[in-house]
């Protein structure tokens, strides 16, 4: 199947942003319609997707200019390599509820793959995070990946992951496993997953121990 000509501009710009100073501008709609001979519309989707990914940012009436990487990242929750991972939960499952549902597009008879597993460092637990899947983007030998941390990560690492943090209260599962007491107040961080052809790749939901992970936002 062909990739689409906006996913393929917005590579293309990829590579050049990756290239080039932060603050710098980036050239107008009408003159990378020309240079790639598409719509201004197909650049405007490209554009706008690198914005939503932290690539790019835009200033009223100035233009559209490189972001500053180290404060805009594609994935700003990397997996860091001294993390401990433990498996919890592993199964397919038949039905699944409604936020996996609907973050998934899933079609009613479809299965997901339910992973849970307890992130943790130097003995200290800092998450506990659920991932969700659909079953029929992996073949039988590919369902060996979600037994092996190290494999699983590199393969959400692949695409784009769009994260959303909230407060709220501890789960009362995941009480003992994170050390913390009922109602005491927590980072959640939903991720969506998708692949560089803009196709949804999984759904995650993590719960994160205050006491052991902050995030931190320097302006």
């Amino acid at each position: 199947m062909a990739v689409p000509i906006y996913l393929q501009i917005k590579e293309d710009l990829i590579n050049h942003i990756n290239e080039a100073p932060a603050n710098s501008p980036l050239d107008s709609e009408r003159d990378l319609a020309i240079l790639y001979r598409a719509s201004r519309m197909t650049v405007r989707r490209a554009i706008d997707e690198l914005v939503n990914e932290g690539y790019l940012y835009r200033e009223a009436n100035k233009g559209t200019f490189v972001a500053n990487r180290s404060l805009h990242r594609k994935n700003s929750l990397e997996y860091d390599d001294s993390m401990d991972v433990t498996l919890l939960y592993f199964d397919v499952k038949a039905r699944a509820d409604v936020a996996v549902q609907k973050a998934l597009a899933l079609k009613n008879d479809d299965q997901i793959i339910k992973v849970t597993r307890l992130l943790s460092q130097n003995s200290h637990p800092i998450a506990v995070e659920e991932l969700y899947f659909k079953r029929r983007d992996f073949s039988d030998k590919e369902m060996e990946i979600f037994s092996k941390a190290h494999e699983l990560n590199e393969f959400m690492a692949r695409g784009t992951t769009h994260y959303e943090f909230h407060a709220a209260l501890v789960p009362v599962q995941y009480m003992k496993m994170l050390k913390i007491k009922m109602n005491t107040p927590i980072i959640e961080i939903s991720r969506m997953m998708t692949s560089k052809d803009g196709l949804s790749m999984g759904y995650g939901v993590s719960y994160y121990n205050p006491d052991t992970y902050k995030v931190e936002v320097t302006l």
